[in-house]
């Protein structure tokens, strides 16, 4: 009897992040279907949910600890979990897809996700690393056809077009939830909710939402705005608010686990990413 088709997922980290959640939620799905699955983060263990939940499902993650994103230890770390797993295929995602050039990866297969337009994922340098990989049999796939169309403006090669999967059942929570959640907030169904989902960065451009939503405010009652997350534009985030004088409507409610209760208890997701 042969075994599992053996699939080791290669990714620079498991910190809170769409690329990180998307993987897992990947790996959750394949062991799911019976097969092994493990995966290698270029950083050191950072302890956070997505680990965590891993953790209990049983799935293998091997931590490089890499300094920069070229490590020769990280390298050689890499080698070595490649020859302990002896995976039948590596799927790799972002900047660690550098680590296994010139490796014998896998017995049937190497496959990138293009999580980004490709003029904004790579550098020159990061460039030369997926042209060599192409070169190297490693197979582009692109989460949507805007990115499929940029890889091939790129690099003159076409890209599988998958989209993003997530697991429905996980925001399927109904009316309790929703009740719930907004009498926690202290809200009523006369109030309508706008939801910001993500990392305070600028091409996730959080200013902007605040900016139209302090035009949109004006004169209007039980409106709200919601920003769910953390980053590098938190402190100029709270600036703004304080400025605009909207701090009445606005809450941050920083990193959170409780993502489909407050899903249920939203009624508008914005994402104004550049």
């Amino acid at each position: 009897m042969s075994r599992p088709l053996r699939i080791l997922h290669t990714l620079p980290g498991l910190g809170l992040g769409g690329l990180e959640r998307f993987v897992a939620n990947l790996a959750l799905a394949l062991d799911a279907e019976g097969l092994e699955v493990a995966l290698v983060s270029l950083q050191e263990p950072q302890g956070g949910e997505l680990e965590e939940v891993l953790g209990k499902a049983g799935l293998p993650v091997y931590h490089l600890g890499a300094r920069g994103r070229l490590d020769p230890r990280a390298f050689v770390r890499f080698g070595k979990v490649l020859f302990r797993l002896r995976p039948d295929i590596v799927h790799s995602h972002w900047h660690d897809l550098i680590y296994p050039l010139g490796l014998p990866i896998s017995r049937k297969g190497w496959v990138y996700t293009v999580h980004n337009l490709p003029e904004r994922e790579a550098g020159p340098k990061g460039r030369l690393v997926r042209r060599m990989a192409m070169r190297l049999g490693m197979v582009p796939v692109a989460v949507s056809q805007a990115v499929a169309t940029s890889f091939k403006d790129l690099y003159g090669r076409e890209a599988f077009m998958i989209p993003n999967g997530i697991p429905l059942f996980a925001f399927s929570l109904g009316d309790e939830a929703r009740r719930a959640w907004r009498n926690e907030q202290g809200l009523t169904e006369r109030d309508t909710v706008f939801l910001f989902l993500g990392r305070f960065s600028p091409q996730k451009d959080p200013l902007l939402l605040l900016e139209a939503f302090s035009e949109v405010l004006r004169g209007k009652e039980h409106l709200w705005l919601f920003l769910v997350g953390d980053g590098p534009l938190r402190q100029d985030l709270e600036e703004a608010v304080i400025r605009k004088g909207i701090g009445n409507r606005v809450r941050f409610l920083g990193v959170r686990r409780d993502i489909p209760e407050i899903l249920a208890g939203g009624d508008v997701v914005i994402l104004p990413s550049r």
